[in-house]
């Protein structure tokens, strides 16, 4: 006999899918100086570091919602929710 799992195998698309939504809410607040702007369109005039974070935030984001799902996308949306409306 074999044990039962009640680890249940999500689908490559869905996995996907959540690494994309993770990632687009992960750019969100990188986004934000740009609307009201704050930080220069020039690329060039950006140090070291403002480049890697809006490389590694929205990929950290990104891999956390596709490795923990649904929990981290309804922790994720609740954080959108809770953002003061200026």
């Amino acid at each position: 006999m074999t044990p039962k799992n009640n680890s249940q195998q999500r689908p490559f698309k869905t996995i996907i899918i959540h690494f994309l939504i993770g990632a687009f809410i992960g750019l969100f607040p990188l986004l934000l100086p740009f609307s009201y702007g704050g930080l220069s369109g020039n690329l060039a005039a950006w140090s070291p570091t403002q480049i890697s974070l809006s490389i590694i935030l929205p990929l950290t984001v990104g891999l956390f919602s596709a490795i923990f799902g649904e929990r981290c996308l309804n922790l994720l949306a609740k954080m959108l929710d809770e953002l003061p409306i200026i």
